[in-house]
């Protein structure tokens, strides 16, 4: 009879629940629509993982939170094992969420705090037969009590069904996520045995008292989840590279980050690496998990950038610049460093034309830590260097930090000259030849 009331009352209740979970959805109605549509279970988990969340780039960890509180922590999920020990049976756990997480690559990625939820539950089944030997035995249930214990790591994290966790761990820390489940069922068994009472006139058998037993049944149960930290520290730089007129040339450098924004007054750049979607699992129950793939996008406006890890952003405003640097589950605000000095050097040969390998003497000021570019090789000098010439190159680049500046030279190419200055004579040599022909020999020509 008890196993038919909850039959009936889980067939009531659940349909309900999942009802008023389409509360916290972005489309309430159409989630409603889909409940009461008569779809079978595969059909309504697709369509409302669908609609749950209109948020395709940023993680709804609220939305997901707000659907699984929802969930009854006493309903078993479909093909749960269940235990059975003594009077204790259909015993269960399952770790049905942890929040706030995020799949990626089937791999379960968390924070270092969240919390816990936790399905359990179990039967107490105290039998009415009679033991052998017994004319009567009397069962009576004095005590009967759960715990779920939770261990990160087999370190002792907290006890309860919903739990807050809160630990310390580096990124890419691999974690044993335990819920021991213990059920302690406390029952005093009377037995009553015959006994004879005889007096002079007859013999009478009676079901007497003949002793008490106390029954402690014990069945320790568990459910493991592996999951991964994710903590990466999140860093950001926007910094001025150069000026002219009203554009200023910047670097925007980051490190790995699920989320990125860049706000000017009248421009911005969004960057975003990752996409996200809400799957349902373990029905009936329909628990929300945030799957996430990568998938990068950009969006700028009223700039220009170029670049793949680190980014030259090129724009005319940079008032109120702002940065915003997200992981899956941090996020960090940066001031934009706005500092500039316009940074002048002189470049100076002792000539500007030369031969082919004729010493180049330059002079760079103010005397700073440089590097020179100049015929596929690179210099490091203070200021003064000397130099090669090439015929084939008639540019030096010097470079301070982030900037370059150029010093054009001409360097003369002997060898078209030669190859000139033989073609002349040639040809003279045979005008000359070709006139003293015409002149003694002109008539037979």
């Amino acid at each position: 009879m008890k196993k038919l009331f909850f039959i009936l009352f889980f067939i009531a209740v659940i349909p309900v629940a999942i009802a008023d979970k389409c509360e916290v959805t972005s489309h309430k109605e159409i989630c409603s629509e889909i409940i009461n549509a008569g779809l079978s279970d595969l059909e309504e988990d697709y369509l409302i993982s669908d609609i749950i969340s209109n948020s395709k780039f940023y993680p709804d960890f609220q939305l997901v939170n707000n659907w699984n509180k929802q969930s009854p922590l006493n309903t078993p999920p479909d093909g749960i094992q269940k235990y059975s020990k003594g009077f204790i049976d259909d015993a269960w756990v399952k770790i049905l969420a942890v929040m706030p997480s995020v799949l990626l690559n089937n791999t379960l990625l968390i924070n270092n705090s969240g919390e816990l939820l936790i399905g359990s539950d179990y039967i107490v089944n105290i039998p009415s037969y009679t033991e052998a030997g017994d004319c009567k035995t009397i069962r009576v249930l004095e005590q009967n009590s759960d715990q779920v214990n939770i261990y990160f790591n087999q370190i002792y994290e907290g006890t309860g069904k919903d739990i807050d966790y809160s630990v310390n761990y580096i990124d890419k820390t691999d974690l044993v996520i335990k819920a021991d489940y213990i059920v302690t069922v406390r029952t005093i068994i009377s037995h009553y045995k015959k006994k004879e009472f005889c007096t002079k006139k007859n013999c009478v058998t009676k079901c007497v008292y003949h002793s008490t037993e106390n029954k402690i049944d014990e069945l320790i149960i568990d459910d493991v989840v592996i999951a991964q930290i994710h903590n990466p520290e999140l860093q950001a730089e926007f910094k001025i590279k150069d000026k002219y007129l009203n554009t200023t040339k910047a670097n925007l450098t980051f490190s790995e980050f699920a989320n990125l924004e860049l706000t000017f007054d009248n421009s911005s750049l969004q960057e975003h690496h990752y996409s996200f979607s809400i799957v349902q699992n373990l029905s009936p129950l329909r628990v929300l998990i945030l799957k996430t793939e990568q998938y990068k996008s950009n969006k700028a406006e009223n700039l220009a950038f170029t670049g793949n890890d680190n980014y030259e952003v090129i724009l005319k405003n940079t008032n109120n610049c702002k940065i915003i640097i997200s992981s899956f589950f941090d996020n960090k605000s940066v001031d934009c460093d706005l500092n500039f000095v316009q940074f002048n050097v002189n470049i100076s040969t002792d000539k500007l034309i030369y031969a082919e390998n004729e010493e180049i003497n330059l002079q760079i000021e103010p005397q700073q830590n440089y590097i020179v570019k100049y015929a596929d090789k690179e210099f490091a000098t203070d200021g003064n260097l000397k130099l090669k010439a090439n015929k084939n190159h008639n540019k030096i680049t010097i470079v301070y930090n982030d900037k370059e500046f150029e010093k054009l030279i001409h360097v003369k190419n002997e060898e078209p000259l030669n190859i000139l200055f033989s073609v002349g004579v040639f040809a003279g040599t045979n005008i000359i030849f070709l006139g003293l022909v015409k002149k003694y020999w002109g008539a037979t020509l």
